[in-house]
């Protein structure tokens, strides 16, 4: 199966395939750094000293009154939205109060800090198989999921990414500038499993977009 490509500003249930019924955002964390850190860590630092930090955490921290607020402050620093959407304002706010050894997560490729749990979703459907695909370089590969471990992500190309397992009913979409990762499922979401492997996520309803602060109305 090739990657699915699901437009930013679009309910993402309308957009995906009939064979998922559900689907979640999964919000990259923030990395939490030693204090010694003053450029952006590598992908290797982030695994071996980096701590998620949750975006609940950045609304308390950075005096927001929910994460659309934070999603908005990212896309509007990254250039992403422009005007008359862009928010100055959030973009000021998050750079005031958000501590120098946190760090932005990434935002056109699925964070380091999330492959393990994701390698736990795949182990816990009974997965056999990994497999990925990319569109950007139109490769894809399947491997033993025996003999994966979370610095195998570390080589996968970056940006748009599919990865899932041998039966696709579980797939998990990187795409460029939305600071979240696409989870779909083809049952019903297991969201007390997603809850324990410490996920923040969006659960998607039919009018859920990528870029989750979207209204109907808004654009």
């Amino acid at each position: 199966m090739h990657y699915i490509w699901i437009e930013h500003i679009d309910p993402i249930l309308s957009q995906i395939p009939d064979y998922y019924k559900s689907a979640a955002l999964i919000l990259h964390p923030f990395v939490e750094m030693p204090e010694h850190f003053i450029q952006y860590p590598t992908t290797e630092q982030q695994m071996q000293y980096g701590k998620p930090v949750r975006w609940e955490t950045i609304c308390q921290l950075c005096h927001f009154k929910r994460k659309e607020d934070v999603l908005l402050a990212l896309l509007s620093d990254s250039d992403a939205l422009l005007e008359p959407y862009a928010r100055p304002d959030l973009v000021e706010q998050l750079h005031k109060y958000l501590p120098k050894n946190i760090f932005f997560p990434t935002s056109d490729e699925t964070s380091p800090l999330l492959w393990p749990a994701f390698l736990k979703l795949l182990i816990k459907s009974n997965s056999k198989k990994l497999y990925w695909s990319s569109p950007i370089i139109q490769q894809s590969s399947v491997l033993p999921l025996d003999f994966v471990e979370p610095e195998l992500f570390v080589n996968l190309p970056e940006q748009e990414l599919l990865v899932s397992n041998e039966t696709m009913s579980i797939v998990w979409l990187s795409r460029f500038d939305s600071f979240v990762t696409t989870y779909l499922s083809n049952t019903a979401l297991n969201v007390p499993l997603l809850k324990s492997l410490a996920l923040e996520t969006i659960i998607c309803d039919e009018n859920t977009p990528l870029w989750f602060w979207v209204k109907k109305d808004t654009l």
